[in-house]
């Protein structure tokens, strides 16, 4: 953990695929350069492919970007990359890679739990997780906290949460989500009885968009948990809400 490994990545992957590697079922990799040498991830990519058992991959803070992100992309659409949890958070994959994992998620039928946080995906990347969301029946969590999302990507968030019926957690923290896109979350949520956890702490929605979630969660009554905190609305608005929320545990 956080070491340079770069073009060294492949011999940790040829270790892997020739080691007997199939007991392994956790792998830390996180802050160790692996987006500094494209071939040695491809090769500790190739090398992942040989544990059978992966169930959790953490690749966060390794400087991907599109490139490393198209590597995972490909992995995750053949098959080849089988874990349930995968963590790639802060690793600069932007729009073009966040449109390459959202269509991977289209075919991907094993992961479980995606966290992508802190990755400027923006609105395009967003639109494209969430359009590769509508065909995905697997995954359960995902993680999008802190990628400049705005309002205009909640609308492709809300249509996904009518769609999927396989998401139990969403974290949206710390993007730039106002009342209109609240607005647009609270149709999803109407017509959504999966969701079980949603964090929309830290943006900037008001008492208008506070409102309009308070009322979606009158006709939903499977959303557990719910956090609004740091949101610039009015403590007595946020209590209603919290309120409306405890009432349907």
């Amino acid at each position: 953990r956080r070491c340079d490994l770069g073009a060294g990545a492949a011999w940790l992957g040829t270790a892997l695929s020739q080691n007997g590697s199939s007991a392994l079922q956790s792998i830390d990799l996180f802050g160790n350069g692996l987006g500094s040498a494209l071939e040695g991830f491809e090769g500790l990519m190739r090398g992942l492919a040989h544990c059978s058992r992966l169930n959790d991959l953490d690749l966060s803070m390794n400087g991907l970007g599109k490139e490393g992100s198209a590597v995972i992309a490909n992995a995750l659409t053949e098959g080849n990359l089988p874990v349930k949890e995968l963590r790639l958070m802060k690793n600069d994959i932007g729009e073009e890679g966040g449109a390459l994992i959202g269509k991977a998620m289209e075919a991907n039928s094993r992961l479980e739990a995606l966290s992508l946080g802190g990755n400027k995906l923006g609105v395009a990347g967003a639109i494209a997780i969430m359009d590769g969301l509508q065909k995905n029946q697997a995954l359960k969590q995902l993680d999008l906290s802190q990628n400049d999302l705005s309002c205009i990507a909640l609308r492709t968030v809300a249509l996904a949460l009518v769609v999927n019926k396989s998401l139990e957690g969403l974290n949206l923290s710390g993007n730039r989500i106002e009342s209109w896109g609240a607005s647009e979350l609270a149709m999803g949520l109407e017509k959504n009885h999966k969701l079980v956890s949603l964090d929309l702490s830290r943006n900037k929605i008001e008492n208008e968009g506070i409102g309009r979630l308070a009322a979606a969660l009158k006709s939903n009554f499977k959303l557990k948990d719910l956090s609004v905190e740091g949101n610039p609305s009015e403590p007595e608005a946020l209590e209603i809400l919290e309120e409306i929320a405890s009432s349907s545990r």
